[in-house]
């Protein structure tokens, strides 16, 4: 399925009767000076099997994919801006997060909802895999705070 992997991690990061996070990385060495690194995460419904969509995942708090992604990217811009690639051009930025949404990453733990961004995709691979947390909180209060 992955010809091109030398390695496979699969770890569950967040368990609760109904969900459980599976955080997928998988590491090749492609000849350079450090090996690739991709991750991706899954949000796994323990009743039925089956992964749940991130708009799914928001239903309960009323908002969309739109919002998330908006706000992200504002977060990022004020908890990262001077590292990433994109820092100052909002919709290039924008555009990156909704492609993290797409990609699978993102997960929910006991804190709330992460996005990530792998080595490389919105700054330099030695700030590793870029985080951000939107707590519980915020997502009950609607993006409020």
């Amino acid at each position: 399925i992955f010809p091109e992997e030398e390695e496979f991690i699969v770890s569950c990061l967040w368990e609760t009767e109904q969900y459980v996070t599976l955080f997928v990385q998988s590491v090749s060495d492609t000849g350079g000076v450090h090996p690739n690194v991709s991750c991706r995460a899954y949000v796994v419904n323990v009743v039925d099997a089956t992964a749940e969509s991130f708009e799914d995942m928001l239903e309960p708090y009323g908002l969309t994919k739109e919002e998330i992604v908006v706000y992200t990217t504002e977060k990022l811009r004020t908890e990262h801006g001077e590292i990433l690639y994109c820092y100052g051009d909002i919709p290039a930025l924008e555009k990156d997060v909704e492609r993290l949404v797409q990609n699978h990453q993102w997960y929910f733990n006991e804190n709330g909802l992460v996005l990530f961004s792998n080595a490389y995709e919105i700054a330099a691979y030695a700030y590793g895999m870029i985080e951000c947390e939107i707590s519980y909180e915020e997502l009950e209060q609607g993006l409020k705070k």
